[in-house]
C-alpha cells in the first residue's frame, strides 16, 4: 500500500509515491495536507494519520484500533473516519490536529463514507441490507435516511 501524487497536467511525470503502508488518502479542503489510514501488521487496526501534501511531517492523530475503511474532511477542516471493531462501527471525527475529537455510533456495513462540505451530514454506502444503497446520516445523530438503492460510491459536489 502506497500513497502517490501524480501532475493531472498530463506532461509524462511519473507518479510520485509519497508514503508507504498507507492507503485511503483524502486532500484537506485548502491542499495543504493529506489524511490517510495506516494499516498495522497483522492484526486487523488502522490509525488515521495525516502528512503534507510532500509526505513530510507525517503524524498518527489515532492509535491502531478497529478497521478504518474511509478518511474525509469536512469544509472546515475536521477529519472524520470510519472504523469498526467486534461487529460494531464508529464515525470518528476530529481536528486535523487530532484535538476535539468525538464519536457517533453507526450501522455495521458501511463503506466509502464521504462528509458533506457543510460538516453536517455523512453520506456513505452500505449492506446492512440485501442489497446496497446510499444513506444520508446527520453527523448530530437525530436524522438517518436512506437515498438510494444499488449504490456504492459516494462524493459530494463542490
Amino acid at each position: 500500500a502506497g500513497v502517490y501524487v501524480l501532475s493531472a497536467d498530463d506532461d509524462g511525470t511519473a507518479p510520485v509515491r509519497i508514503a508507504t503502508n498507507a492507503r485511503t488518502p483524502a486532500w484537506s479542503p485548502d491542499g495543504s495536507l493529506i489524511a490517510f489510514v495506516q494499516p498495522s501488521s497483522g492484526d486487523a487496526s488502522d490509525a488515521l494519520g495525516v502528512m503534507k501534501p510532500d509526505g513530510s511531517g507525517r503524524t498518527l492523530l489515532s492509535p491502531a484500533s478497529g478497521f478504518r475503511n474511509s478518511v474525509s474532511w469536512s469544509r472546515d477542516g475536521r477529519l472524520a473516519s470510519m472504523m469498526c471493531a467486534t461487529g460494531e462501527c464508529a464515525l470518528l471525527t476530529m481536528n486535523a490536529d487530532g484535538t476535539g475529537a468525538g464519536s457517533l455510533a453507526i450501522p455495521f456495513g458501511i463503506w466509502n463514507a464521504s462528509t458533506s462540505r457543510d460538516g453536517l451530514y455523512l453520506a456513505y454506502a452500505t449492506t446492512s441490507t440485501k442489497t446496497t444503497s446510499i444513506e444520508l446520516l446527520s453527523l448530530d445523530g437525530k436524522e438517518r435516511r436512506s437515498l438510494s438503492v444499488d449504490g456504492f460510491d459516494v462524493s459530494w459536489a463542490p
